[in-house]
């Protein structure tokens, strides 16, 4: 970025917060940053045109605010500043004729009228024209002042930032995500327009109650692109090296050395920061943790640091943020983390996929994930796989890898030669065996695949077993667990459950098992035996031929897992209900244990079955 550029930049931000801007931005150039430090001296002391040294772009110093409250503008009076940015100054202004109202004008700042500045004031009101959304701000007129420079009318959206709403309000997380929810339907309708925003922040999205309804409202289009169309008959260029937009909420391509690549999606990774920062209270990487590098390391982490969870990010805050994240919440300090680990992580996560084609395709469908997930119904994101994990760590250490690698390969060659030849020799006389099946033969069938699935196998720590992970094209395979002797894979399908031989993949039965979506499949101990939970709020044990033999009822909400004991004598069921019920090898209750009414989600045995 140029001096002109940063110093645009700076003056959208607060004095207490432009020192650490310049320290992110100017890190590695002091000349740079002494620069734009005089410009922006010089646009404190309100210096006129001919004042400023030659050389510092004085074509985009500011000169005194013409306007003032009591300035007339058209049909329109001033009554107050209200905002100040690099492009133009925002007033409240009151309209007489032809009809009596309160609204915002923005017009250009004297001295800011270059050809750059004037294309993309004129973007930003047509890209506002274009639009009739309750949440998106309405523009209501235009016009130039007498001094040739444009200004436009838009309605006066009297709101704070979600962020500081929300807080302020005290909303716990479904109120928040039901807010969020309207704030992406606002985007996709931009977006369904042509429209990208590229500057998603929290000052972005304002809310103002109407009568008890919090209504959110987005504003300032002022960096927009259009997609397939000319907002103006003015030529409006970004730039090679200039990074429009709001570093802590960019999106890993529009943080690269061009925005040529940068669509709607971009936007989307900005909503998933805003519902990252709604959720735990801050940003995926920080202000401060910009303010200390420059630019070029800004642009990495962007595109390439993972963040991290937000489950994780809260459980590692201090006790007094903590609480305060919690407060704000209505929620207990204790149980934020575990509110927010599974589905929300997830979601979130997907969100903020560095590789865009993994993110969600439009904030309608971030949108539709999330009213899922209110919903209670199995939502489309999922944690990624351990070999897409293992790749994405390949690529970031690829210098390490390569080195322990030929170390390895050193270690390890010779030996294996020599062993290779001993055993060569042992059995060059004797008949070879057939080879012997792999223990887990679909990890190994990468020409196979389940009818609509791609299997991938994956060893879970966490239950201690190994587990198929499926991708499905129509929606989500929400359990699928081998068999004990990992001959067979049990599937929950829609309302199924689907049994396949392991080593050829070949459909075995098919259980028509409940009336809602299943969650859950676990086989008995002996393999011979299985039980499956749904929404529907039942469990079903069956027959490992299908037979079903059992029905067990009891809960009041989904039942979220079930999980035999080691032993196989008792049956463990978790429920949205928030209780915990063991049932005998026949169906009947034995125990309930009551969580206060919080939904569990996951439960297992201890491996001798004396805890759960």
């Amino acid at each position: 970025m140029n001096e002109q550029s940063i110093f645009i930049a700076a003056l959208d931000r607060s004095p207490a917060e432009r020192r650490a801007f310049l320290d992110g931005l100017c890190a590695d150039n002091p000349e740079l940053r002494q620069r734009v430090e005089k410009l922006l001296g010089s646009h404190e002391a309100s210096a006129s045109f001919m004042d400023q040294p030659a050389g510092l772009l004085a074509t985009t110093i500011e000169q005194p605010l013409l306007e003032k409250p009591g300035t007339q503008i058209g049909p329109y009076k001033l009554l107050e500043l209200i905002g100040s940015g690099g492009m133009g100054a925002v007033y409240v202004a009151e309209q007489k004729e032809p009809v009596r109202r309160t609204v915002a004008l923005k017009v250009i700042k004297p001295g800011m009228d270059t050809h750059e500045v004037i294309a993309r004031f004129e973007a930003e009101r047509q890209a506002l024209a274009m639009m009739n959304h309750p949440n998106v701000a309405k523009v209501l007129d235009a016009g130039s002042t007498a001094a040739g420079r444009p200004y436009f009318v838009m309605e006066l959206v009297k709101g704070a930032p979600i962020t500081d709403f929300c807080d302020g309000q005290l909303f716990d997380t479904r109120e928040r995500l039901q807010l969020f929810i309207t704030v992406c339907q606002a985007v996709q309708h931009a977006h369904q327009k042509g429209l990208i925003h590229r500057d998603l922040k929290p000052s972005n999205v304002l809310v103002e109650m109407h009568d008890v309804t919090p209504v959110p409202k987005v504003i300032d289009f002022g960096v927009a692109k259009a997609m397939g169309q000319q907002l103006t008959e003015k030529t409006l260029h970004t730039g090679f090296y200039q990074m429009l937009g709001t570093p802590m909420y960019m999106s890993p391509e529009q943080a690269g050395q061009s925005s040529l690549d940068v669509d709607t999606r971009s936007d989307v990774y900005s909503l998933g920061v805003l519902l990252y920062e709604l959720l735990t209270g801050m940003t995926p990487f920080d202000k401060e943790t910009f303010s200390k590098v420059g630019i070029d390391e800004m642009r990495r982490i962007i595109r390439e640091d993972e963040p991290a969870r937000p489950s994780h990010r809260v459980s590692t805050l201090a006790a007094e943020k903590i609480s305060t994240v919690a407060k704000n919440r209505r929620f207990e300090s204790h149980r934020l983390a575990s509110s927010l680990r599974g589905d929300l992580d997830w979601i979130v996560m997907k969100a903020l996929e560095k590789d865009r084609m993994r993110r969600y395709v439009s904030a309608s469908a971030l949108a539709g994930d999330l009213q899922r997930y209110l919903d209670d119904q199995p939502v489309e994101a999922c944690p990624p796989s351990v070999t897409y994990r293992l790749r994405k760590f390949a690529r970031r250490k690829r210098t390490t890898i390569a080195a322990l690698a030929a170390v390895l390969l050193l270690a390890v060659c010779g030996p294996l030669a020599g062993y290779a030849l001993f055993m060569f020799s042992r059995n060059a006389n004797q008949v070879n065996p057939a080879p012997a099946a792999a223990a887990h033969p679909a990890a190994r069938a990468p020409g196979r695949e389940l009818p609509g699935l791609v299997p991938e196998a994956f060893f879970n720590p966490e239950v201690g077993r190994w587990q198929l992970i499926t991708k499905k094209p129509r929606g989500v395979i929400r359990s699928a667990v081998w068999s004990p002797d990992e001959k067979q894979i049990a599937l929950a399908e829609a309302n199924h459950v689907r049994i396949y031989d392991a080593l050829n993949l070949q459909l075995l039965h098919v259980l028509v098992a409940h009336s809602q979506p299943v969650r859950s499949v676990a086989w008995h101990p002996d393999g011979q035996r299985l039980a499956s939970s749904s929404e529907d709020g039942t469990v079903r044990y069956w027959t490992s031929q299908g037979v079903p033999t059992y029905l067990l009822e009891g809960h009041s909400g989904p039942v979220y897992q079930v999980a035999w004991s080691p032993s196989g004598k008792q049956l463990a069921s978790a429920s949205a209900d928030g209780t915990i019920r063991l049932w005998d090898e026949e169906g009947k209750l034995t125990r309930m244990l009551d969580e206060g009414g919080r939904h569990v989600f996951g439960i297992d045995w201890s491996p001798d079955g004396k805890q759960l």
